[in-house]
């Protein structure tokens, strides 16, 4: 017989850890994660006294939806605190809290929750940056300049060489070690570009780029970037870039800031080309590429010239035998190069999009390095439509997912 529940008479699940012979064993709270993330956005609103509730006077639902959001902001808060690191469980966490402090209307509050998680997460655990940035991420969706003035100002204050002090270690002075600052500067980064694709789009354009792209440039100044400061930047530079062309229709909207975000990837090309294909800065280039303003012939050649130098870098296969290279890195290096030609094939493509003219199309193919690699990325650019993805790459690479689902939304337009 199915479990009969103490409260009715209908026939309810068995409690958690029981079995019911005719439906099998109860489900757990944490396992459909899908279910999870759209169950909380629908009941923050359609609890009795949440945002939707008609049954209480409008003024008495005001005061009371304000003391709800608030109560269960402050207890997901202290179920974080006992979860485990990395835990799916944790991972939700965030999120809802994030969602629970968009609907919330008490700004002081929201200010108060948002100010402590940046003072209070420890960034090298990345599982809690990247708790720390969803719950912002979040929360902006219904209170994005509030957040981004508070962001705003606790990473001026970090610049500045304020000190934070916290149990969990957000505490700054200028004489700390320089990973650790590295560290904390790719968290703000990724924090600013979290912030972007949330953004209510109606608000995005007149903030994004002296408060987001402006910021996330001046926290990648560094003479020696560090793995987490490098990851950050390409990943930054590309989803704001992204964020702004999910606007739509932008009007005369022109990011200011995109002649400095380029050569800051390409003074990065030049110095560290290999270095820069395995973090895919060719992607970055190519969304900031679909933006406004366009860059100048002269520009868009120099571009071009320094990423085909980077890829046509690549070493022989004497070279690397005579440099007693193993096979595997010999099969990596190929790999890499591999990628570095479809990238540089997507962003010829893009640049052609941009300006379909002969001069361009001569700068694209003719007056660069002549070899065979450039004429083949030019050709499954240009000739076939698409570049072909390689059997060791394919989609299920990182860019692969992310190419597949451009080309599928192109498809669709």
């Amino acid at each position: 017989m199915p479990h009969q529940c103490s409260s009715c008479s209908c026939a309810c699940l068995p409690p958690e850890g029981q079995t019911d012979p005719a439906r099998g064993p109860a489900p757990r709270p944490w396992n459909d994660w899908e279910a999870w993330e759209q169950t909380v956005p629908l009941l923050v609103y359609t609890v009795p006294w949440g945002p939707n509730a008609a049954v209480v006077p409008p003024k008495q639902r005001t005061v009371e939806d304000k003391a709800w959001t608030v109560g269960l902001s402050q207890e997901l808060s202290q179920r974080l605190g006992s979860s485990a690191a990395g835990s799916w469980e944790k991972l939700f966490l965030y999120k809802a809290l994030g969602t629970v402090l968009a609907a919330c209307q008490d700004l002081r509050h929201v200010q108060g929750q948002v100010l402590r998680f940046l003072q209070e997460t420890n960034p090298v655990e990345l599982s809690e940056a990247k708790g720390m940035i969803s719950v912002v991420s979040h929360a902006a969706e219904s209170h994005f300049c509030l957040l981004l003035g508070t962001l705003t100002m606790f990473s001026a204050a970090f610049t500045r060489g304020w000190a934070y002090q916290a149990s969990t270690g957000w505490k700054v002075e200028r004489r700390q070690r320089m990973g650790r600052t590295q560290t904390i500067r790719a968290a703000l980064m990724r924090t600013y570009s979290g912030m972007a694709l949330h953004a209510p789009k109606e608000q995005l354009l007149a903030c994004v780029d002296k408060e987001i792209m402006g910021n996330i440039l001046r926290l990648s100044r560094d003479k020696q970037r560090d793995l987490q400061l490098k990851l950050a930047l390409v990943q930054s530079i590309t989803e704001v870039s992204c964020a702004i062309q999910a606007v739509g229709d932008c009007g005369s909207f022109e990011l200011s800031l995109k002649q400095e975000a380029t050569w800051t990837l390409l003074d990065w090309i030049k110095r560290e080309p290999w270095d820069s294909l395995v973090y895919g800065v060719f992607q970055a280039l190519e969304e900031l590429s679909k933006l406004r303003p366009p860059l100048s012939r002269k520009e868009n050649r120099n571009l071009l010239a320094v990423c085909c130098q980077s890829v046509l870098s690549h070493p022989s296969k004497e070279r690397m035998k005579k440099g007693r290279k193993s096979v595997r890195a010999a099969v990596n290096m190929e790999l890499l190069h591999r990628r570095g030609m479809e990238d540089l094939g997507h962003l010829i493509e893009t640049l052609l999009e941009a300006e379909a003219t002969s001069a361009c199309f001569d700068d694209m193919v003719h007056e660069r390095p002549a070899t065979a690699a450039s004429g083949q990325a030019a050709k499954w650019a240009l000739v076939e439509g698409k570049p072909r993805a390689s059997p060791e790459l394919g989609e299920s690479s990182p860019g692969g997912k992310a190419r597949a689902g451009r080309r599928q939304q192109g498809s669709k337009t």
